[in-house]
């Protein structure tokens, strides 16, 4: 199958060159999309035709175009029925180019594009391998082993595979136009900034193309989380874009903080240390001038800076504010703020800690600090627990709605732990902290009291939103979990949030095969090679039902999971020119031994997985047929996605759980600090991120039911206008994190 796909891309490629010779086109014709532009609209399902193109009568690309369809299919995508009468319709050369770009596209979103190296190729069948060899085998391979070249591999065995079998369930992709396909690109950059969660790092990179591109077709009326704010002003300003007007979504002086750290390639959340770069005199003075703005009504620009004391200190000497006497009142509020002349809301909640009425007053002034102190102010003692929680229903309408349910998630797993799992951000990544569970207990009925509180108010909110009528939502919708943070995100061909069931299904009694690919960085001559080679570990742990990791299999221990008939290809320390490797996990025979399974990737040369230029993971399902194929087969790929960890070195990526037959989405970086270690040396923090999705999380059915006060369900599919599911033709689908973040949320 790789070698006929391989033929047919040949053929394609001189099918173009021919073609160009042989039929003038005029040069001002744009025949090809951005690659960044086609991405997008496939992750949407959709595949785009090119702002120009020729149409003919005959039937002469008819050969062409049921080999594409073939050639798609072998990569798990087909076409509907409308997109083919359409490709039916175009030029040979236009078709031709549709199809080189488009297999290109695919072969990219599956894993396929790339030769997959391995080191034992007659991987799976390692029976026979002793370990010895495996011993002799890896030690002759570090030895040799450099940035130039991949060093020994043990002598290729002749290998007698089955043909691939092709998917039967195909993802059905549609086709459109150049301008419904820029409307679907525009609406996404659109829903991006008025989403209200953070926009994920490699979002980002789509952001700055959108608005690159498009920005005169983006007009957002709101853009209402801050760190957002901060990505859409920093984008137009790298783009020369930005003008006054744009920093009307500005609301406090922290804002411009966030936009000067982005402007600087830092992070928008203001944690660590930024190197603030010199900005030109007219946009030193835009935001200055702002900061007057907010200043002029706002009598707590102190406190403000206090909460990022180190950073404004460095930022205000860049901006040279004492330059800009035309703007007094942020110059003196800067002025205090140097000689520590102020007095701080947080200081004043300290002085009143003990006294409820005062101290309930002052968060009433601040909704959102006091929800984040809320399990605090029904553990004290000396506070009236009826009075606290009467206070907290005054203000809590003012709540936005991804706060409440971060509560809403919190009191529900606030009962029956010994122990807490905290996930926080540190230095740019996610950082895992188990700690024994030291709080006060808080009863029961309080917990169920603040629950029906925030879920009365939540559907308070969504009853407003625009009334729907025949919806219906697929009971499936269980399975995702709501989107609440997926900043730090990889980027994948479908956008799964954290906490995100899938079930293993027809995989039941057949192999789950994982994959990891990655490259050697370029460098300069003159540099360093082990600067530059890159060795990445693909592992699995194997888990007992008390969350103890029983066994490895990895670099390590290839064959740890021989008594499962489940095996790794080998260990391959760099990669010149691509590699690759590969575990096998026979899903039946580990479930009679382990509860679940971690998957892991650790860059064992130090680098972190975004400074990787080619580098990405992924699993495929195969039954017993399919085990005996080709070692990497696109049409099986369950879910391919590129490791871009920002400050991270080695990520959990998902979990299989095989007591209840699913798989895990976490992409959970573990172990940030210890790159040159191995997975298993992680234990404590990998066993938190298992116990931290057997937490309670909202899912989008659930989430989907809060709104009945402006959705009339229907129980049938075929009786619905609109359509919630996973499945190809969804009115919308879990994946749509932006519009369900922006327009739901």
């Amino acid at each position: 199958m790789a070698n006929r796909l391989e033929e047919l891309y040949e053929m394609i490629k001189s099918s173009i060159k021919d073609l160009k010779g042989e039929i003038k086109r005029d040069p001002k014709k744009e025949v090809s999309l951005d690659k960044e532009f086609r991405n997008i609209l496939l992750s949407k399902g959709y595949l785009c035709l090119p702002k120009k193109y020729e149409l003919i009568e005959d039937d002469s690309t008819s050969y062409l175009l049921a080999m594409m369809l073939k050639s798609f299919e072998s990569l798990g995508f087909t076409l509907d029925g409308k997109a083919i009468k359409s490709l039916a319709k175009l030029s040979l050369f236009d078709l031709s180019l549709f199809y080189h770009e488009n297999f290109a596209l695919l072969e990219e979103m599956t894993g396929a594009n790339v030769k997959h190296i391995v080191f034992y190729s007659q991987f799976p069948d390692m029976k026979g391998i002793t370990v010895e060899e495996y011993y002799i085998n890896a030690v002759l391979h570090y030895m040799t082993s450099s940035y130039d070249t991949m060093g020994y591999v043990p002598k290729e065995e002749p290998t007698k595979r089955k043909k691939d079998r092709v998917n039967k369930n195909p993802q059905v992709l549609q086709l459109l136009s150049y301008e419904e396909g820029e409307k679907i690109v525009v609406q996404y950059g659109l829903d991006l900034l008025e989403q209200k969660v953070a926009i994920s790092y490699t979002q980002s990179d789509q952001l700055d193309y959108i608005l690159k591109h498009f920005s005169s077709k983006i007009s957002p009326t709101n853009i209402p989380f801050h760190e957002n704010v901060a990505q859409y002003i920093a984008v137009l300003y790298d783009h020369h874009l930005l003008e006054n007007h744009h920093l009307d979504f500005v609301s406090n002086v922290n804002d411009i903080l966030r936009i000067y750290a982005v402007i600087s390639l830092a992070t928008p959340y203001l944690k660590g240390r930024v190197n603030f770069i010199s900005l030109p005199r007219k946009y030193r003075k835009m935001f200055i001038a702002k900061l007057e703005e907010i200043a002029v009504n706002n009598i707590n620009v102190c406190e403000d800076f206090h909460r990022h004391e180190f950073l404004w200190k460095r930022a205000l000497e860049k901006l040279h504010i004492g330059e800009y006497g035309m703007y007094p009142t942020i110059h003196e509020f800067a002025r205090k703020f140097r000689n520590d002349e102020y007095k701080t809301y947080y200081g004043l909640l300290e002085e009143n800690k003990d006294n409820q009425e005062e101290y309930l007053k002052l968060l009433s002034s601040r909704p959102g600090e006091f929800a984040r102190r809320l399990d605090y102010i029904l553990r004290k003692e000396n506070f009236d627990t009826k009075v606290s929680i009467d206070a907290f229903s005054k203000i809590i309408d003012q709540l936005p709605n991804p706060l409440l349910l971060q509560l809403w998630k919190f009191f529900k797993n606030r009962l029956g732990n010994d122990e807490r799992i905290i996930i926080y951000e540190k230095n740019g990544t996610k950082t895992i902290l188990r700690m024994e569970e030291n709080r006060a207990p808080i009863a029961k009925e309080v917990i169920d009291e603040v629950i029906n509180l925030i879920v009365k108010t939540l559907k308070e909110h969504f009853a407003k939103f625009e009334r729907i009528e025949k919806v219906y939502v697929d009971p499936n919708m269980k399975q995702y979990a709501l989107p609440i943070n997926c900043r730090n995100a990889s980027s994948q061909s479908k956008t799964l949030t954290y906490g995100t069931r899938i079930p293993l299904g027809e995989i039941n009694k057949g192999y789950m095969r994982f994959f990891t690919h990655w490259k050697n960085m370029k460098k300069e001559e003159e540099d360093d090679d082990d600067l530059y080679r890159v060795d990445i570990d693909l592992s699995l742990e194997l888990v007992s039902d008390d969350f103890t990791i029983a066994e490895s299999i990895s670099w390590f221990s290839m064959n740890g999971g021989s008594t499962i008939d489940s095996y790794h290809s080998g260990d391959i320390t760099s990669a010149p020119h691509g590699a690759s490797e590969f575990i096998d996990l026979n899903v039946k025979k580990a479930r009679k031994e382990y509860r679940y399974i971690l998957v892991n990737n650790t860059v064992y040369t130090g680098q972190d997985f975004c400074d990787i230029p080619e580098c990405f993971s992924g699993v495929m399902f195969l039954d017993k047929k399919a085990h005996k194929g080709s070692i990497f087969q696109p049409g099986k790929v369950k879910h391919k996605f590129t490791l871009t960890q920002k400050g991270a070195h080695s990520t959990c990526a998902y979990i299989v759980d095989l007591k209840t037959n699913e798989l895990i989405w976490v992409d959970t970086p573990v172990g940030a600090t210890a790159y040159n270690s191995i997975a298993i040396q992680q234990a404590d923090e990998l066993a938190g991120v298992i116990k931290d999705v057997q937490k309670i999380h909202m899912n989008f059915y659930d989430f989907l039911m809060l709104h009945e006060g402006h959705i009339s369900f229907v129980d049938k599919k075929e009786d619905a206008n609109f359509i919630i599911s996973d499945e190809d033709g969804a009115s919308l689908k879990p994946y749509d994190i932006e519009t369900i973040a922006s327009q739901w949320m």
